[in-house]
């Protein structure tokens, strides 16, 4: 069923949401980077792309308890709750 469902989005056809979550539990891995790098490669060629834009995080600290962020820290477990102002002042002279 995985190597026929890859074998469509080789193709141009999109998975439907019956399709989906077949390929979300898909344990052939090869198989599945094989068929991305494909359609990567077929619609980008080999660029490579970036952001010019420069994130800055100024604080660590979040009111959402949703506990999936890896980017969010509890109080207890950052030593300085906001990054510090020199070291924001030099990073945004590098990024310029």
């Amino acid at each position: 069923m995985i190597h026929s469902l890859l074998a469509r989005a080789r193709d141009g056809v999109l998975p439907d949401s019956a399709a989906a979550p077949t390929l979300a539990a898909a344990t052939d891995l090869p198989a599945l980077l094989a068929v991305a790098g494909e359609l990567r490669d077929r619609g980008f060629g080999n660029v490579v792309t970036y952001s010019k834009k420069v994130f800055l995080p100024l604080t660590h600290l979040c009111r959402d308890v949703c506990h999936y962020c890896t980017f969010a820290k509890a109080p207890k477990r950052l030593g300085n709750p906001y990054m510090p102002l020199d070291e924001v002042l030099a990073a945004t002279r590098e990024s310029a």
